[in-house]
């Protein structure tokens, strides 16, 4: 049996493994891991401090080892503690902690504190006998949620916080009422592994404290928390009408839901709704063009969404793709241009590159999609970097198209890897193509 203090993230690894798969987010994790709940690192922790990161070190590399972690130190500036009088706000503290050996083994594990210059988290601390001397260290290694996001300004709440619990989840409440638009998405990013059920009614009072009416904070919570959850996940009508609330013991997504329902209040609550989700497009494109598959069909939506993809707004045009998979038709024209422009442009980024080829390739004509072709064509010794963008967003799909992009591969003998060319892989990908579908058989 799990230890309560943990709980298990098999169900979170398929559904980071979709979100990787729709656009490339690197959080698909293929090796055990933990999630630290939120009341558990209350409870258990000496101290609880909200730091600024100052340095981070590492140790020599050692390229000859084995292990997948190393300790590194951080310097800490602490802004605020719990217990109050633990650590001087002010003061600078060293921090021992793991660090992944090697930056570029983040896929395969394990989770170790995200940690960089600049960074503001809350770290649960074990007893130190000597500060003076000796370097703090955090009440676990490894696992989902070690440290917790924070912002650096006071929580504005009147009440001083009795408990472990009570100080995070003022932190919590300030970081999602008070934190930037870039600031949200890791708060709602560490909330969407949390189990919130036994605290949401509690955070949503926080959050009506702190946010006082303000129905464009309210959206914008809601929209961050909501883009943040996996998929598949509930509709936005599900989560205002409380389906999910009925059964909390197997939806850890409550948070999400009571948020929903308290913007559900105002009259033109869903149409500001519409217009958050669009505003934060660029920060999390996946998350939120599932979210507004829902609303493919309101004039809001339509209308500006058009006018993002006119001016080639980031997150648009993989918005547009979800949406005109819903059936909306009316942004079609304008996203094919905007997808059209994006191929041909080395400089945009891969989210935007592989949106506009599933735009192009599924939504196309003829004409149009033998324009992606051409690209492809061009850049193959042009830019071989574009060129692996655009090829490799084009195939792999159940639409027959791609084996006009197949055929290029083919007669390219270059190496891709070490361990295949280019028309190795195209020969693989027909063979799938070739396979019957095993509805059919």
């Amino acid at each position: 049996m799990q230890s309560a203090k943990f709980r298990s993230t098999s169900r979170h690894c398929f559904i980071a493994f979709l979100c990787v798969c729709v656009s490339a987010i690197p959080i698909c994790r293929s090796y055990p891991t933990s999630v630290w709940q939120l009341e558990t690192l209350g409870s258990t922790a000496s101290i609880l401090a909200t730091v600024k990161v100052q340095n981070i070190s590492r140790p020599p590399s050692e390229p000859q080892s084995m292990k997948r972690t190393v300790l590194g130190r951080a310097e800490l500036l602490v802004l605020r503690t719990f217990p109050l009088s633990a650590i001087r706000s002010g003061e600078h503290i060293q921090l021992d902690y793991e660090q992944l050996a090697d930056e570029s083994s983040r896929m395969n594990g394990p989770d170790v504190p995200p940690l960089h210059p600049g960074s503001t988290f809350i770290v649960p601390l074990k007893s130190n006998p000597k500060p003076a001397s000796d370097a703090w260290r955090l009440i676990a290694d490894e696992g989902i949620g070690t440290v917790i996001p924070a912002i650096e300004g006071e929580a504005l709440f009147p009440m001083q916080s009795k408990s472990g619990r009570e100080y995070l989840l003022q932190e919590v409440a300030s970081a999602l009422s008070r934190g930037t638009r870039e600031e949200m998405p890791r708060e709602a990013s560490y909330l969407a592994f949390q189990t919130t059920n036994g605290y949401a009614f509690e955070m949503t009072k926080l959050l009506a404290i702190a946010m006082n009416g303000d129905t464009e904070r309210w959206a914008l919570v809601t929209a961050s928390l909501v883009s943040s959850l996996g998929i598949p996940r509930p509709t936005i009508a599900d989560f205002a009408s409380g389906k999910y609330g009925m059964n909390p013991s197997s939806w850890p997504g409550s948070l999400a839901e009571t948020t929903v329902q308290r913007m559900a209040r105002p009259n033109d609550g869903k149409n500001e709704l519409i217009h958050t989700f669009l505003n934060v497009s660029d920060l999390n494109e996946w998350g939120t063009g599932g979210a507004l598959q829902e609303f493919a069909r309101e004039p809001s939506l339509v209308e500006e969404l058009h006018s993002m993809l006119e001016s080639w707004r980031p997150g648009s045009l993989y918005v547009a793709c979800d949406v005109m998979k819903a059936g909306q038709t009316k942004i079609v024209a304008t996203a094919m241009a905007t997808a059209l422009g994006y191929v041909n442009d080395p400089s945009k980024s891969h989210s935007e590159i592989q949106a506009a080829c599933w735009v192009i390739r599924d939504f196309g004509t003829d004409a149009q999609f033998n324009q992606l072709v051409r690209a492809i064509r061009k850049y193959r010794y042009q830019d071989r970097k574009h060129y692996d963008e655009l090829w490799r967003n084009t195939v792999w799909s159940d639409n027959d198209r791609e084996r006009a992009v197949l055929e290029i591969l083919l007669a390219d003998q270059r190496k891709y890897d070490s361990s295949q060319s280019y028309s190795d892989i195209a020969r693989y990908e027909l063979a799938r193509l070739r396979k019957p579908n095993p509805s059919t058989q």
